[in-house]
């Protein structure tokens, strides 16, 4: 039975691979005003994908429930499982989610669709007070981080937001990323390397 932390550092493997470094990683992403958490998302070439891990040991009620927050927020989104999980997810999941078995190797089971209609609010989560300050000069700009995210949805339009969204996911993890390229640049992936990844939560940045 392979566990999500393995799961997750054979997939971080197949994404250097594949993208030759030329991306940017984040581990354990908060995102929506619910505060959700993404396993794992990366940034690459403007674009943001999510990763949502299924392990033989995950409840696969939670994942209709996280499914839609996913949908609001990032351009691609996948699910990276096992082979006992492989069926009832391919089922499951919207036909827009891509799918990635990890089974001993890695492979890409669907291709993810670019999510056009992303929402304003959701992808604001990732503005703290100073990027959303400098972009629309609000009145009170003492107003709490939760209220101006509300103002920032309101005043730009998505493909705006979408963009600070970008900038600050890449500016938030890039320092992180290069520390992680740096400690496993002799050694392999282990588990202690995954918290490297781990930025702060902007949810509580003011």
């Amino acid at each position: 039975m392979i566990n999500a932390s393995k799961i997750k550092i054979a997939l971080i493997k197949w994404l250097l691979e594949k993208y030759d470094n030329n991306l940017v990683l984040g581990n354990e992403v908060a995102y929506s005003p619910l505060i959700r958490r993404a396993d794992l998302v990366m940034i690459h070439n403007g674009f943001s994908y999510a990763f949502e891990i299924k392990s033989d040991c995950d409840n696969m009620k939670r994942l209709k429930d996280q499914l839609p927050d996913y949908l609001k927020t990032f351009d691609f989104i996948y699910i990276v499982t096992t082979k006992s999980l492989l069926k009832e997810i391919e089922l499951s999941a919207p036909k827009n989610v891509g799918i990635i078995l990890v089974n001993g190797s890695v492979k890409q089971k669907r291709k993810p669709i670019l999510i056009k209609r992303l929402n304003k609010r959701s992808l604001a989560e990732f503005l703290d007070r100073k990027t959303i300050i400098k972009n629309i000069h609000p009145k009170n700009p003492s107003l709490s981080v939760f209220d101006l995210r509300d103002t920032i949805s309101k005043e730009l339009s998505i493909s705006k937001i979408r963009e600070l969204a970008i900038q600050s996911l890449t500016k938030r993890y890039s320092y992180q990323f290069s520390l992680f390229l740096y400690d496993i640049e002799n050694s392999g992936i282990t588990e202690d390397d995954l918290r490297t990844l781990t930025g702060c939560n902007l949810g509580n940045i003011h």
